[in-house]
């Protein structure tokens, strides 16, 4: 098993939220952090996704729950791909709970070991 770190500079997330809540263009996400275990291509540990916002609302994602898929880059340092999708509640965002708003996730990230 091998322990990595989210690279926060290096990384990218996108978060939607459906439907949309409000006239805004949607959450932003501020910044990511987390703590990656990494065995045989298997991805464990959770992130941390901070959007924008005062209070700037944040959620853990347990990598357990989702896809995370383990590549390689051009320069042989790894790399996470994964989705996922919470209820907008999570975040604190709130809209008709008739239509259950929910955050879409998506994200590359850059994983340094610890």
């Amino acid at each position: 098993m091998a322990h990595y770190q989210v690279d926060p500079d290096r990384s990218t997330v996108t978060a939607v939220a459906r439907p949309a809540l409000g006239h805004d263009p949607g959450p932003s996400v501020a910044s990511v952090a987390g703590t990656v275990e990494v065995v045989d291509d298997h991805a464990t540990g959770s992130i941390i996704i901070t959007l924008e916002g005062h209070p700037a609302p944040c959620a853990e994602i347990d990598l357990g729950n989702t896809r995370a898929e383990v590549a390689t880059d051009a320069d042989g340092g790894l790399v996470l791909r994964g989705r996922t999708s919470c209820p907008a509640g999570v975040f604190g965002l709130t809209g008709p709970p008739m239509l259950n708003p929910t955050v879409l996730l998506r994200w590359i990230l850059v994983l340094t070991p610890i």
